[in-house]
């Protein structure tokens, strides 16, 4: 499944541009950081990158960080 993602800033505002498949990705990067157990998520499994370097983002894109923060 290939997917379109493309982080930008506009107008003082981060936008998160991305067609179905990459919302169905973001959402399910979301859901497995959510997942973590707490041990686990005090490891570097809690975060992940989206950036041009990784290919998972589309050319031009600012690089973008998903973390697990608990409180």
């Amino acid at each position: 499944m290939k997917h379109s993602i493309k982080v930008s800033f506009q107008e003082g505002e981060v936008v998160i541009e991305a067609d179905r498949d990459g919302l169905r990705r973001i959402s399910e990067i979301s859901a497995k950081l959510a997942s973590l157990s707490d041990s686990e998520a005090r490891t570097p499994a809690n975060h992940f990158h989206f950036m041009e370097d990784m290919k998972n983002v589309e050319p031009d894109s600012l690089p973008l960080v998903i973390l697990r923060k608990d409180a």
